[in-house]
């Protein structure tokens, strides 16, 4: 008997753990949605052809549906989305030849930015970290994407670059946009209700305006403050954490770096198949921990772990 009930506790047991392994995170959806409602505003705001297709490139086209709940509202908004930027992108020589400019002169600036925090450090012989940190900078460079956020510095630029004004979307294609909006918009409000979460999570047109103007400001003091400003409106959105955390890297605010780049990690999640911001977060977290000297073994195993991002 008391093997039978050490037994039948045991079941119960596993199938509490079974159970819970199955409990489906909305925070998933949420992201999902706060990134096509980012997608299709910066459309709508620059009007611009090079956008659309580096927004389909970074965020639509790279989303993880293994990991989002297949419903039916997403599904039908994903689709909804292709439709409309299917015909609409650049002509294939040049979206290749603007994506190889634009991804060389990222990687240029990525590269200026972490000498910042690798530049003392020289790995101890037969140290296998610093293959670690090669591996990663590797990979962080490699799954740099081409982010509309940096887009205003080279708009000139690549404008002459293309013939004829084609980089500009036309009316038509502006108003159907418009529509795909309404449709997020009446999606956004069914898809809070089903999973009971606040419409303060949902990015709205007024406070994207604000992030976007944070985000053109040149000056990393005056940026750092906009942004923690408008940190209650994007609070769950990652790429949010991940800019304030770069601007206080580059202003040297290594408690503010740590402090946002915990936050990012916090309410990230894997609905991209190759996310950027993730890679991108762990090396410049690695760089912080070299930056604050002697490397203990705690300091070295969260290195390990920041490296297997």
């Amino acid at each position: 008997m008391k093997k039978f009930f050490a037994a039948f506790c045991l079941s119960l047991l596993m199938f509490g753990v079974s159970h819970a392994e199955k409990v489906y995170d909305p925070q998933h959806t949420m992201l999902a949605l706060n990134m096509a409602i980012v997608s299709i505003n910066r459309i709508l705001t620059t009007k611009d052809r090079v956008v659309l297709e580096w927004e389909y490139d970074n965020i639509i086209n790279r989303l993880a549906f293994g990991n989002i709940e297949s419903d039916t509202e997403m599904l039908e908004l994903h689709n909804a989305l292709m439709d409309f930027i299917n015909g609409k992108q650049l002509r294939q020589e040049d979206s290749q030849r603007l994506k190889e400019s634009y991804a060389r002169r990222q990687r240029e600036a990525y590269y200026r930015s972490m000498s910042k925090g690798f530049e003392n450090f020289r790995a101890p012989e037969n140290d296998s970290l610093g293959g670690w940190l090669g591996g990663i900078t590797i990979s962080a460079v490699s799954s740099i994407g081409m982010s509309s956020y940096g887009y205003d510095a080279e708009k000139e630029r690549i404008h002459r670059e293309i013939e004829g004004g084609l980089w500009q979307l036309q009316r038509e294609e502006i108003e159907a946009c418009h529509e795909l909006q309404k449709k997020l918009l009446n999606s956004s409000w069914r898809l809070l209700r089903q999973y009971r979460l606040p419409d303060e999570y949902r990015l709205t047109e007024a406070n994207l305006a604000k992030f976007f103007k944070a985000m053109d400001t040149p000056d990393a003091s005056d940026r750092l403050k906009m942004l923690k400003m408008i940190e209650r409106d994007f609070r769950v959105y990652p790429p949010y954490w991940f800019y304030r955390a770069r601007t206080a890297f580059d202003l040297g605010d290594d408690k503010e770096s740590g402090y946002c780049f915990g936050k990012f990690n916090e309410v990230w999640r894997p609905v991209l198949r190759k996310d950027c911001y993730k890679v991108e977060a762990a090396e410049y977290q690695i760089s912080g921990i070299i930056k604050r000297g002697e490397l203990s073994e705690e300091a070295r195993d969260e290195i390990r772990g920041l490296a297997e991002t």
